[in-house]
């Protein structure tokens, strides 16, 4: 049976002039009946409101409507601010399912101490008739399935933002004033075209089948990148294809679209060094020149801004604005209204063909074909035209944005507040209670239960009543759970920074210049590296190079006891440079043996005798690093396997003197390090039997990926580890 029933309401479908009326007449001497009869009434209803005003004498304070909202959980105003907290978190992007609006629910009648059904507290929700009606009452809400967007989109697309970006886009329009009329304005954007569809859409299948399968020619497709130019007047210019392969073939492009560039590129994606013949290609359909300048607006990719492409389009008149990264959804015309039909068309072009031939694969070479229908089906003018109006770009419209459209950015700014308080030091306890909240409705719900009545009475559990609050204060939903928002974090003291994109006008002097002055940065760099690379093979490739090293593996192990202290020497600057550039001599096995010996005490640690180590200095402590010697049984019971492993204490000992460790992983790349991640816990380790040694405590490196790998400043190359 269907939960929405068709047809009128049959009761309750009067209005409260109408009755007002009814009564009026049936105090002026009127029979029930025909008051009734004469205003669309049914006797006894109109009986039941006459008898209610009876000692009533002005109508228009008394209640003649019906009170079906007597049994209602929660009352009208109450509802609506329900409602509106669950439009602002769906605009912000952390929006509710109908799982956390029932618990949001439950968790608002019980701190109100409102009347709900009892079995809300057996779920812990409330119930699923109840969000049904909920939904009924309000019209404003439905259910969508949301779009993935990035953490990175979310919070870059701010006010500050839109604003540099108009800017730039106003000083553009200025100086050409052709750009006005938006016949001279291009968008250029890439996008990925596979082999294998991506668009999931429903198809007629029978009933009762629990799955239903869609054949398609593989499972993860190759990629092929297209990129396409659109014009604010509505115009389409050729598109440019790169394929995954080492050199380009004109058969690639077989029923492409007509005037179609191909490339070729091992990755199928767009390099740096393949952009400067898309500019090429740009400028030669649409014909721009110094005297005839054209605007062209770009996301700032690296394979964008090639030098080599910037010079082209200098030199050609072309105008090139970028926008800072992670606002293509928002401000990129072909992301906002060419691409989702672009790909749904594209799809269909694909499975057309793979019905029209069952058993073959799609290959690169069909690509372009798809392409090409798609793109005379999704780039009509009224698509693009309505791409570059609802991005304000022509028209132009930097107040295209609400405040509505920023909500998705405020969950991730900290307050000016907090701020202040972060670089002061002086960060409540409390702070991070806000970005929890927007994620766990009961770890917020603890909080205020210590914030609002500690001894509150519990709720009744039968709904018959009117419904109501129990104080005079109502908690709504932005009390109890709070609008997503993230705290001002204090900044570790180290931290790798890249460099942040904005928005600029690339072709304009300082910043050509500041583009190449990086380029020529990155190029010294990557030389450098490769000569670095290039030395190290040529010494690895030496005479004597294998032999040195072998001979410094048996004197380091031969070394049981911490070596000798060598005793300082300047050495001079023609002995240095020699050193550094020649690899050694080795003429016989006392000079192998001295340099070995030596080379292990560059770094002035100490070696660690396994066989010799005593009893410990102290009793470990939490957080100390221990060195634990691990006795196993062999198949022969007098023989034991002994193994060594590092730990860290993460409780103190107890009364039969155990503690309880946390294993360290040794690193598989650099045999001097442990990892910290993915620790293995052990308990009742005794600390007599079991730890030989207490370390010294480890170094951390700088980044958040090197604190995970921890080297101790002594020499445990001795110490047979477990691998």
């Amino acid at each position: 049976m269907p939960r929405k029933r068709s047809g009128e309401r049959k009761i309750g479908n009067f209005d409260k002039e109408s009755v007002a009326e009814a009564v009026k007449e049936v105090g002026s001497g009127k029979s029930l009946r025909v008051a009734a009869r004469n205003h669309g009434l049914k006797k006894s209803t109109l009986q039941r409101y006459v008898a209610a005003t009876r000692d009533q004498e002005d109508l228009s304070q008394a209640k003649l409507t019906a009170n079906y909202a007597c049994r209602r959980v929660f009352t009208e105003d109450a509802e609506k601010e329900l409602a509106g907290y669950l439009i602002d978190c769906a605009k912000m992007g952390f929006g509710l399912d109908t799982v956390q609006v029932r618990e949001l629910a439950f968790q608002m009648a019980k701190k109100n101490s409102v009347k709900y059904p009892s079995t809300w507290d057996e779920e812990e929700k409330a119930g699923v008739e109840w969000l049904f009606g909920f939904r009924q009452r309000h019209p404003e809400l439905t259910m969508r399935k949301p779009e993935q967007c990035s953490v990175d989109r979310a919070a870059a697309f701010t006010p500050e933002n839109m604003k540099t970006f108009f800017g730039n886009l106003k000083n553009a329009v200025d100086r050409h004033p052709s750009f006005a009329d938006g016949s001279r304005v291009y968008n250029l954007d890439e996008i990925g075209t596979t082999t294998v569809g991506s668009v999931k859409r429903k198809i007629l299948a029978p009933t009762g089948v629990k799955q239903v399968y869609q054949s398609k020619t593989g499972e993860r497709g190759t990629l092929v990148t297209t990129l396409c130019i659109i014009g604010a007047n509505g115009s389409a210019l050729p598109p440019v294809m790169v394929f995954p392969r080492v050199n380009f073939q004109p058969h690639m492009l077989i029923n492409a679209y007509p005037g179609t560039l191909g490339l070729a590129a091992p990755s199928g994606w767009m390099n740096s060094d393949l952009f400067p013949e898309v500019m090429r290609h740009f400028v030669a359909k649409t014909g721009s020149s110094k005297q005839n300048p054209t605007l062209l607006k770009m996301d700032n990719d690296p394979a964008h801004l090639a030098i080599d492409a910037i010079n082209i389009a200098k030199d050609n008149g072309v105008t090139v604005l970028t926008l800072s990264p992670h606002k293509s959804h928002k401000t990129q015309p072909l992301d906002v209204s060419v691409f989702s039909p672009f790909r749904n068309y594209y799809d269909g072009a694909m499975r057309n063909w793979i019905t029209s031939n069952p058993g073959k694969n799609v290959t690169i070479y069909h690509i372009a074909s798809f392409v090409n229908v798609a793109m005379g089906k999704a780039m009509t003018p009224a698509t693009i035209l309505s791409g570059f109006r609802k991005c304000g770009i022509f028209p132009y419209n930097p107040d295209v944005f609400t405040e509505a459209d920023y909500l998705s950015a405020s969950p991730f700014r900290a307050t000016e507040e907090e701020v202040q308080q972060v670089e002061a030091g002086t960060v409540p306890e409390t702070a991070a209670v806000t970005t929890s909240a927007a994620t766990s409705g009961e770890d917020s719900t603890a909080l205020l239960s210590q914030e609002v009545a500690a001894a509150a009475p519990p709720p009744p559990t039968v709904g018959d009543t009117t419904p109501g609050p129990s104080t005079s204060t109502f908690l709504g939903p932005h009390a109890i759970r709070g609008l997503p928002h993230k705290t001002a974090d204090p900044k570790p003291a180290r931290t790798t920074k890249s460099r942040k994109g904005r928005s600029m006008i690339p072709t304009d002097t300082p910043e050509k210049l500041l583009l190449e002055a990086r380029k020529k940065a990155a190029d010294e760099k990557k030389a450098a590296a490769e000569a670095r690379k290039a030395a190290a093979a040529a010494r690895k490739a030496a005479p004597g190079a294998s032999k040195r090293a072998t001979d410094k593996t048996k004197s380091t192990r031969r070394a049981c006891i911490p070596p000798k202290k060598r005793k300082k020497s300047q050495p001079s600057p023609s002995t240095s440079d020699e050193d550094e550039d020649d690899p050694l001599p080795l003429a016989d096995s006392d000079a192998s043996e001295t340099w070995a010996e030596e080379e292990s005490d560059d770094d002035g640690l100490p070696v660690v005798d396994p066989d010799a180590l005593d009893k410990l200095e102290r009793e470990p402590q939490e957080e100390d690093y221990v060195l634990m010697k691990i006795r196993t049984p062999t198949g022969n019971k007098k023989k034991q396997k002994i193994t060594f492993k590092i730990g860290k204490v993460i409780s103190s000992s107890d009364e039969h003197n155990n503690v309880t460790v946390s294993l360290l992983k040794k690193s598989v790349r650099d045999k001097a390090k442990f990892l910290l991640c993915d620790p293995v816990k052990i308990e009742n380790v005794n600390v007599k039997k079991v730890i030989v040694m207490i370390l010294p405590k480890p170094k951390l490196a700088g980044t958040k990926r090197q604190q995970f790998h921890l080297s101790f400043n002594v020499d445990l190359s001795l110490v047979p580890f477990e691998e």
